[in-house]
Order: C-alpha cells, then structure tokens, then sequence
C-alpha cells in the first residue's frame, strides 16, 4: 500500500488525513480501543518525512469529524466500527513475512508477527485464521478440487496492500 499510496500521491494530496485525526484526536481510551500507534510506527505512514500537515490541529479535526458523523446519522457505535477499521488498514501495513522454503516451492510466505494479524481480525471481527489465510494462501480450482498453496513473499506483500487498499476504498465509499 505503500508503493501504491506513492504511486498515486494520495498521500500528498492528504485523502488520508484521516488517519492523522485518529492517531492524534482519540481519547486514550480510543488508543487502546483500536491499538493506535505513533504515525512514525505505521509502515504506510513512516515513509513520509512529514507526519501529519502543518498548521493542522489533528485533534480539533477530529471532534469536527465525529460532530460531522454524528450530525448526519452515524451512531457511535457505527463511529466506532468506522475508526476500529481506520486502525485495521494502517496495521495491515504493519504485517511482515518471511520465506521458508517448501518440497514443492522455493519461496513460501508465512507471516512473522502473526500478533499484528491478531489485532486487525480483531478490528475487522473476523476470525484470525481466515486473515491469516487470506493473507497467506491462494486457491485455484480445477474443474473437481480447489488446490491451496502459499504466496510467495512479494505476492503476500501485493495481496496485504490491496486488501488494505480495498478495505480503505469501501469504507470511503461506504461513508
């Protein structure tokens, strides 16, 4: 998501301001809520020399935003859902992998901080194995079985970004 946070500039045209809201305008009981981190923890995020915009008060955009939502109809805990998921995608940036070889294959993907997995099913309530597997393994079907085999590294680290860009871009939408 990175390279594709880059390749499209959203980023610097700040689509993403949002994450700086939440990072910097949550209650403390929203960090713990959602496992928010430093903006500089977050691998979509630390890329960029500057964090967050000049002369923005993340926290007084925040409490605008959650005045915004509330005022055309979202219930706190639908806000919730909506930030939980925020949180979701800048740790999917966060998941990393390591190969190990197989008898059929060179390079297969597992995932080395398995925890990180964890707190995004968690955020997105889902269950942690089928993440894992989502994030993991691909199936092919024949025409009488479906075969599953590993992704090699860098097709985890595609199919990590796009799951984190699709889950950004449905709840864009969805909002």
């Amino acid at each position: 998501m990175a390279k594709i946070f880059e390749e499209s500039d959203m980023l610097k045209e700040m689509n993403y301001h949002v994450f700086y809201y939440l990072l910097e305008g949550a209650t403390d009981e929203e960090r713990v809520k959602y496992y928010l981190l430093k903006p500089q923890d977050y691998r979509y995020l630390k890329q960029h020399e500057q964090f967050s915009p000049e002369g923005v008060n993340e926290k007084y955009e925040f409490d605008r935003l959650r005045r915004a939502m509330s005022s055309v109809g979202f219930s706190t805990s639908t806000q919730s859902t909506i930030f939980g998921l925020i949180s979701a995608v800048l740790l999917l940036g966060n998941i990393s992998y390591i190969s190990r070889h197989a008898y059929h294959s060179d390079e297969n993907a597992y995932i080395e901080n398995e925890e990180v997995v964890d707190l995004v099913a968690q955020l997105m309530h889902i269950k942690t194995e089928a993440l894992m597997q989502a994030l993991t393994m691909k199936r092919h079907v024949m025409k009488t079985e479906t075969v599953v085999t590993r992704f090699s590294v860098s097709e985890a680290i595609n199919t990590r970004d796009a799951m984190a860009k699709c889950l950004y871009n449905a709840l864009f939408h969805y909002i």
